[in-house]
């Protein structure tokens, strides 16, 4: 893979490796979580943007990764189907204890919390098309009483006699 990174042709159409990852990497069958992450190989993946849940299956959180062979997965690019969603990058951890935090730390912090600020805003702007749960009245329905529901039902006598036909003799006719 990476002698044709390297060497690639300057006039070769640009790499796609979202496509190249399904058709070589490794993939897992997943879940979108919270959504804002899939999980693989024990690891949080953010989904790029919240416009990816709308271009879901309806009700269907279920996704499949697919990423190039690595010891250090850094993205992974999500399918439903055969419909590209989108490239997932890693979600680093970051130390939350105060007097540990480091530079660095505080950078994955904002990071985190700049995406979490985007889906209180999506809520936000998208509010009127949630519904509120409304309770509907028991309404009280007259059924007809179960007497009037069952009537008898009348076999006509001269097509259904009993007796009339003899099954035992017929198995024994047919052998």
């Amino acid at each position: 893979m990476e002698v044709l990174l390297r060497h690639a042709n300057p006039n070769m159409a640009k790499l796609d490796k979202g496509l190249l990852a399904k058709f070589i990497g490794e993939s897992k069958k997943t879940t979108i979580s919270r959504n804002q992450y899939v999980r693989i190989q024990y690891r949080k993946y953010q989904i790029p943007s919240l416009d990816i849940l709308s271009k879901l299956d309806s009700n269907d959180y279920q996704v499949r990764a697919y990423w190039l062979p690595s010891s250090n997965i850094q993205e992974v690019y999500i399918y439903q189907g055969d419909t590209y969603l989108g490239v997932c990058k890693l979600i680093e951890e970051y130390n939350e204890a105060t007097a540990e935090k480091t530079s660095h730390d505080e950078y994955l912090y904002k990071k985190q919390a700049s995406t979490v600020s985007q889906f209180d805003s999506y809520i936000k702007t998208n509010k009127s098309k949630i519904h509120r749960i409304e309770i509907i009245e028991k309404e009280e329905m007259d059924l007809p009483k179960m007497e009037d529901v069952i009537h008898e039902v009348i076999i006509p006598e001269e097509k259904y006699k009993p007796g009339a036909i003899d099954y035992a003799k017929l198995a024994n006719d047919n052998f």
